[in-house]
C-alpha cells in the first residue's frame, strides 16, 4: 500500500512490451463493487478469498504478463502459493515514512480507514514485511521515481533469470 506497486507494474509491463493486470481492478471488475463498498458490504476475509480468485485466474493466462497484486494478497496462503508457483514475485518495498506521504494522496485505501495512518502502516509492515521477504525479487522505491525502481526492477529481473537458467542446466 503505497510502495508504488501499480505505477511502477505499468511501466514495466510497458518496457517489456506486455499487458498489465492490477488485481484490485480485477476484483472490482469481477465483483461489480470498488474495493471500499466491498469491504464495507463482506469484509476483508471475503474480499482476499475473491482476489484469490483472480490472482489464479490471471496466473493461469500463459501469456507473459505483470500483475499487480494488492498488499494483503501475498498474506493469503493460496495466493502465494499460486504467485510463488508461477510466476516471479517481486516486492516493491518502501520506508514507513514514504508510504505514510504516499497513502495521504489518497482516499481509496480501506485498511486506512481504521486510525491515525502511521499507526496504521505501521502495523501493516509489521504484520507483513516478514512474509514479504519470500519474494524471489526486492527493490527498494523510497525516494525513486517510478522509472528509476522499474530499471532497477528489470536490472533484478534479468539478475534472477539469468541465475535461475544457470541453476536448471546444472
Amino acid at each position: 500500500m503505497g510502495a508504488g506497486k501499480t505505477s511502477v507494474g505499468k511501466l514495466l509491463a510497458k518496457k517489456l512490451g506486455i499487458n498489465f493486470f492490477d488485481s484490485d481492478v480485477e476484483v472490482e471488475l469481477a465483483s461489480g463493487y470498488k474495493i471500499t463498498d466491498f469491504f464495507d458490504l463482506y469484509g476483508e476475509k471475503a474480499f482476499r478469498d475473491g482476489e484469490a480468485k483472480v490472482i489464479g485466474r490471471l496466473l493461469n493466462n500463459p501469456v507473459p504478463h505483470v500483475i499487480s497484486t494488492g498488499g494483503g494478497a501475498y498474506l493469503h496462503p493460496k495466493s502465494r502459493q499460486k504467485i510463488n508457483e508461477k510466476s516471479i514475485p517481486i516486492w516493491i518495498r518502501a520506508d514507513l515514512e514514504t508510504l505514510i506521504k504516499r497513502v495521504s494522496r489518497r482516499n481509496n485505501r480501506p485498511l486506512l480507514d481504521k486510525g491515525n495512518h502511521r499507526d496504521v502502516l505501521s502495523q501493516i509492515m509489521s504484520d507483513r514485511y516478514n512474509t514479504y521477504q519470500e519474494a524471489a525479487i526486492i527493490v527498494d522505491s523510497d525516494t525513486d521515481s517510478p522509472r528509476v525502481t522499474v530499471n532497477r526492477v528489470r536490472v533484478k529481473l534479468c539478475e534472477y533469470l539469468e541465475k535461475n537458467k544457470n541453476d536448471s542446466s546444472d
